[in-house]
């Protein structure tokens, strides 16, 4: 199965905090994850596949064309910089994890990894939401994303948000 990644992992350098010498393989990865874990359940198994299918056939265009470049990729791009954080922190090795430092960097800890992947998350779930509500109020130009029915379907969510917070 070749896998479609809705944006490249260029776009990834040339748009976010991660830096150029960044290993592809990781970015490639990490992209494709954060399509099938996070926007996946914003489009709706329809959706998700018509995009996917226009992006491998190169014929993407019209409103599918803005709907990727201007919220999917804004949304995702976010996930994966989340995403990012501990897999450019540990290193995974034949026969450990360990944490890769330079000569030049001083590895943080682990509050500082938290910290650093709230505030992606927040962003994150902020441009989900931004893509949900264009998608419910242009629900007309995208026929797929209320075609849901069978049973193995995702079907949208509308609410991208969670809340960190124990009530027990």
């Amino acid at each position: 199965m070749s896998k479609v990644l809705m944006i490249s992992e260029q776009f990834i350098k040339d748009n976010s905090v991660i830096d150029e010498n960044v290993d592809v393989k990781l970015l490639r990865s990490t992209i494709w994850d954060c399509q099938r874990d996070y926007i996946k359940p914003i489009l709706g198994t329809d959706l998700y596949n018509k995009l996917e299918s226009d992006i491998k056939s190169g014929s993407v265009s019209g409103n599918y064309l803005i709907l990727l470049n201007d919220y999917v990729a804004e949304s995702l791009i976010k996930w994966v910089v989340y995403e990012s954080v501990p897999t450019l922190t540990y290193k995974y090795r034949n026969k450990s994890v360990g944490k890769g430092s330079s000569d030049h960097d001083n590895p943080i800890n682990y509050a500082e990894i938290k910290g650093e992947m709230d505030r992606w998350r927040i962003k994150a779930e902020l441009r989900s939401q931004d893509l949900t509500n264009y998608l419910c109020a242009k629900s007309v130009l995208f026929p797929e994303y209320s075609s849901n029915v069978d049973l193995d379907d995702i079907k949208p969510k509308n609410n991208n948000f969670t809340i960190p917070i124990y009530l027990g």
